[in-house]
């Protein structure tokens, strides 16, 4: 397979897992980069033992600031981060709230069941997605 085609089966892989994925938050009414944001600000503050901010965020994800921004504003109207401002300037500091942990453990086993339902690397065989 070329270096193009390969590209385009992990692409492939990749979208149909991130449907899989926002499938199963749709029932709780969240975006996959709502998700996504969550998740990874829980591990981070796992990681630190701390609050974090929202540019260490966004630096993890490789995603722009203006998009966590955006992503962190709807996560603090559903209640599941607490924003605060940092004693070392502007940035949000983000806590997770209560509720942000006990959605969390609802959702792992489940992303983490259709984690393990995608494909293997491109040609080897499918284990659920054809």
């Amino acid at each position: 397979m070329s270096e193009a085609g390969y590209g385009m089966v992990r692409w492939l892989g990749a979208v149909r897992w991130r449907r899989s994925v926002e499938a199963v938050l749709a029932p709780w009414g969240l975006t996959f980069m709502q998700w996504l944001v969550l998740h990874t600000t829980r591990n981070l503050i796992r990681a630190t033992e701390d609050a974090v901010s929202q540019g260490d965020v966004a630096a993890h994800l490789e995603l722009h600031r203006g998009t966590v921004s955006d992503a962190m504003i709807a996560l603090d109207r559903k209640g599941l981060v607490d924003r605060g401002g940092s004693a070392e300037g502007p940035a949000w500091r983000i806590i997770l709230t209560e509720k942000a942990e006990e959605l969390l453990l609802q959702l792992d086993p489940r992303i983490e069941a259709v984690s393990r339902s995608w494909p293997g690397e491109p040609g080897q065989p499918s284990r659920g997605w054809n």
